[in-house]
């Protein structure tokens, strides 16, 4: 856990100076975490995915494998997700009401390490009115991509740690670069398409003379990881799923799905909301990256990396099956760059690019509040929830609803892509 909170890795302490001086990230924590709570307060959203993870992180802890309820293995997500959850169930107890305090956790520590990114990008010369944008706007954008269980929750907490960590030299910052990238490949598969885009993240922090030691360093932070991640998808009999060569589509069609995705994650299609702030976000992140300066150069580097992490991505889309189109949580990441790449340039600049700037954030942060204050009204009605008081048992994967003392035991849904025991599952532990 305080891994996630680190504001300068590898070391951490709650008490961290920055802390005192800066406190926009502890207030970008509290206020994704609260707001995170807040959504979840009837219950959390369980799709097919949210319960292959719940049923994996419970069999992880009451019977030590990486299986469904009944012994089937899970084949289509590494372990890491599950593993978080097991430990989290292990010291608060297995029910829904712990699921939303790990998701609203999770949601605070993203909030709290996209936000010190954000101050990383700005660098010194920033605005107290830029830096309260891009808090809320990163707090919002977290706290409702929190109402689903789902990886990705883990996932964005975990890749501005990488990102900060790749932005630096010495051995410290390579080893911290190879264990965030092993643990956000353990994480979800599709982080093997962000590769290349943290590649070039690297390289374009670094000095010229630099480059070359740099790119060693940086093949090396990252390959290490990928062979790790390989023998874990060996060891689990993962290897054949998502294999390469099984997509669903042409290159063609996820590039106009990552599009118009992209600009749902910014704004509704009404009125085309989404279409005019994701163009107006391009044209200010276009403006910055040619700036000669400081922030210009650390706002080409991320816009580098997120232009060929959503290249990657539907790349991998083309060549690889997935049973979902590109929208809502595989895009909430690069949602979150534009908002801190337009705050940034809004907080540094004082001309017309500044000012331009500072208009597009704020209208990115109105719009992520209002989001948040639509789903906040809709929490529980717009999608099906659990119940906090909702819990689940390994040896339990069939019959009705059964009370236990505050909680209410319940056997997880039946797909039809799972086989279970016929015997057995049946009668409550």
């Amino acid at each position: 856990m305080r891994v996630l909170l680190d504001s300068s890795l590898p070391s951490i302490e709650w008490a961290h100076p920055s802390m005192r001086k800066e406190p926009l990230p502890a207030l970008a924590f509290l206020l994704a975490a609260l707001g995170a709570v807040l959504l979840l307060r009837r219950g959390i959203v369980m799709g097919p995915d949210s319960w292959a993870y719940w049923e994996a992180s419970v069999s992880l802890r009451e019977r030590g494998s990486y299986a469904y309820f009944g012994g089937q293995r899970v084949v289509a997500f590494p372990p890491l997700f599950a593993v978080w959850l097991a430990g989290v169930q292990a010291v608060l107890g297995v029910s829904a009401r712990t699921l939303v305090l790990s998701q609203a956790f999770l949601a605070g520590c993203a909030a709290w390490q996209w936000t010190q990114l954000y101050r990383k990008l700005a660098g010194p010369a920033r605005t107290r009115i830029a830096d309260a944008l891009a808090g809320l706007a990163v707090a919002a954008a977290l706290a409702v991509s929190a109402q689903t269980l789902l990886s990705e929750s883990l996932w964005l907490a975990l890749l501005p740690v990488a990102l900060r960590a790749a932005d630096g030299e010495g051995t410290r910052r390579a080893l911290g670069l190879g264990l965030a990238t092993a643990a956000l490949l353990l994480c979800r598969n599709v982080t093997i398409a962000f590769l290349p885009a943290l590649f070039a993240y690297a390289l374009l922090r670094a000095d010229a003379a630099a480059r070359a030691r740099r790119a060693v360093v940086a093949t090396a932070a990252l390959l290490v990881p990928v062979g790790a991640w390989l023998l874990v998808r060996r060891a689990l009999g993962q290897s054949a799923a998502h294999a390469l060569g099984s997509g669903s589509g042409r290159l063609d069609v996820f590039l106009g799905q990552t599009a118009a995705g992209l600009a749902e994650a910014l704004g509704p299609a009404r009125l085309g909301i989404g279409a005019v702030l994701a163009t107006a976000a391009a044209g200010v992140c276009g403006a910055a990256c040619v700036r000669r300066d400081a922030t210009g150069s650390r706002v080409r580097a991320l816009a580098a990396f997120a232009v060929l992490g959503l290249l990657g991505q539907a790349a991998l889309f083309a060549t690889t099956y997935v049973a979902e189109p590109i929208r809502g949580r595989f895009l909430v990441f690069a949602a979150l760059v534009a908002a801190i790449v337009v705050l940034a340039a809004a907080g540094t600049y004082g001309d017309r690019l500044g000012r331009a700037a500072l208009a597009v954030g704020a209208a990115i942060a109105a719009v992520g509040l209002l989001r948040f204050g639509v789903k906040v009204r809709l929490a529980g009605i717009e999608q099906p929830t659990i119940a906090w008081r909702t819990t689940v048992a390994s040896s339990y994967w069939s019959g009705p609803p059964v009370p236990r003392g505050a909680l209410v035991l319940v056997a997880p849904p039946a797909y039809p892509w799972l086989t279970r025991p016929v015997d057995g599952g049946g009668t409550a532990p």
